[in-house]
């Protein structure tokens, strides 16, 4: 995955972007209770995982309640912490308690999938919610395309999904795939559009207002290296989950 750049971590230079002050504010809302956020992509490969940390990392630059992102995918080398290091423990390790030894860089503890050929079964899946949850306001679950049972029941947890997709072909099933899983979190549900000028925004924000994802919490993330307009997408990402309410 790309990484992410330092000035991607500095509250400053977030807090600078003419116009954002409002959004800032937002990403810093109190919340009484913990969120769990999925995010799903609507195919492999569309940048799940880079939405993921992003978003993750800016909520950790400019909150003080702590923020986790851990992998569902088995074996999924792709999750990285912010600056690049893997992590050395993963979601199916998890007892009673955060190890110490779990690497937290820039604020966000990352914790990668379940071991290989590690069935995780429902109770350790919700034993892992309850411990990273346990001093983190937020845990984003990096679903990416998974559809397996662990994916599926990964959904079945959240409070809020984001949405990553480059098409809007692959809108209706993947929010078909979100509800039936997650049937309470249509109010709640952000959409990345990811790559640029090769995708028919026009007809996604159609797509997803059938499934009452309002053009304003639609975000378009360039594809490519981050720059400052990735930077503004990845902060209008978290300024949506920020200020998300429960209903």
């Amino acid at each position: 995955m790309t990484r992410l750049t330092t000035n991607l971590l500095d509250p400053a230079a977030l807090a600078a972007l003419n116009g954002e002050r409002d959004v800032v504010a937002a990403v810093r809302t109190p919340q009484e209770h913990p969120w769990v956020v999925g995010v799903v992509a609507s195919r492999p490969g569309v940048g799940a995982t880079t939405t993921a940390l992003g978003t993750a990392t800016v909520l950790a630059a400019l909150r003080d309640d702590g923020v986790a992102v851990a992998g569902i995918r088995a074996a999924d080398a792709r999750l990285t912490t912010p600056i690049g290091h893997p992590p050395t423990r993963r979601l199916s390790d998890l007892g009673a308690s955060v190890p110490g030894d779990v690497p937290t860089a820039a604020g966000v503890l990352v914790v990668g999938g379940p071991a290989a050929g590690h069935p995780m079964l429902d109770a350790e899946l919700h034993n892992a919610v309850d411990v990273l949850t346990f001093g983190h306001r937020y845990l984003l679950f990096d679903i990416g395309d998974d559809r397996s049972d662990v994916g599926q029941a990964a959904l079945a947890c959240v409070d809020a999904v984001v949405l990553v997709t480059d098409s809007a072909d692959q809108v209706e099933p993947a929010l078909d795939r979100i509800l039936r899983a997650a049937p309470g979190v249509g109010g709640t549900t952000a959409a990345a559009i990811v790559g640029g000028r090769g995708v028919d925004r026009h007809r996604t924000v159609e797509r997803l207002r059938g499934f009452d994802v309002t053009a304003d919490r639609v975000v378009e993330v360039p594809g490519g290296p981050v720059r400052t307009a990735t930077r503004v997408a990845y902060l209008q990402l978290a300024a949506l989950l920020g200020a998300a309410t429960r209903s």
